[in-house]
């Protein structure tokens, strides 16, 4: 699993199961019908279906851990608690989406996780068990109210740097333990997903360019993103 995109990948042992077909979600179109399927509150029968359209696309949203999630449709097909993890499927029955959210002070907006966006991290944690990122020689946690008062911080959002290893980018770039990486390439960061979403973008130019606030106060450098590996 991976906290950070909210998606796990589950083995069962069960026969003659048809594999439900992967659409691509790069082809839907806003106002497109859409069906969510789950098990809703656990209802006795079974699933449910609900029908909707698109409402949106690249929507990203903050989630109930701290964490932003990417790449995500928008959708006023019902979705309610034991509806994540279940299909959002086009009309052909491909999957274009990955139940995952609602907007809970609001009607009818709730959101899947793109199956485009998905794909390539599912093989990967099927592959390998996780999702595969770049070592850059230190830890980047999400900067919390505690995190600001064990480090005596300054600015109370971003990510904070820790257990930097000497010989790695980290290290080169001159990050230190305790600093506080606020945005990368002019983008804001307010979390570990913001952080690696930026970092991680394609087609952004090498090296990535860290605004950082530390001992001397706000600075910038940079960190090389070739040694990026492939996520999938």
């Amino acid at each position: 699993r991976d906290f950070l995109l909210d998606l796990a990948l589950i083995k069962i042992a069960a026969k003659d199961l048809v594999a439900a077909r992967l659409g691509e979600s790069s082809t839907l179109q806003i106002g497109e019908t859409v069906v969510a399927i789950g098990n809703p509150f656990a209802l006795k029968g079974g699933s449910t279906v609900t029908v909707g359209v698109v409402s949106a696309l690249d929507r990203s949203i903050l989630a109930p851990n701290g964490e932003t999630l990417y790449d995500l449709i928008q959708t006023d097909a019902a979705i309610n608690p034991g509806n994540s993890g279940g299909p959002l499927v086009d009309l052909s029955g491909r999957v274009v989406g990955i139940n995952a959210a609602v907007a809970p002070s609001a009607q009818a907006i709730s959101y899947a996780i793109s199956i485009d966006a998905a794909s390539p991290n599912i093989q990967s944690l099927l592959a390998r068990g996780t999702v595969l990122r770049p070592d850059l020689g230190f830890i980047p946690v999400t900067v919390t109210p505690s995190i600001v008062a064990s480090f005596n911080l300054e600015v109370d959002r971003g990510v904070a740097v820790l257990q930097v290893e000497p010989t790695k980018l980290a290290a080169q770039a001159g990050l230190q333990v305790g600093d506080v990486i606020t945005a990368i390439d002019e983008t804001q960061l307010y979390n570990i997903g913001d952080f690696w979403h930026a970092f991680l973008r394609p087609g952004e130019p090498v090296p990535a360019q860290l605004t950082v606030y530390g001992k001397k106060g706000q600075v910038s450098t940079s960190l090389p993103r070739s040694s990026s590996p492939p996520i999938q």
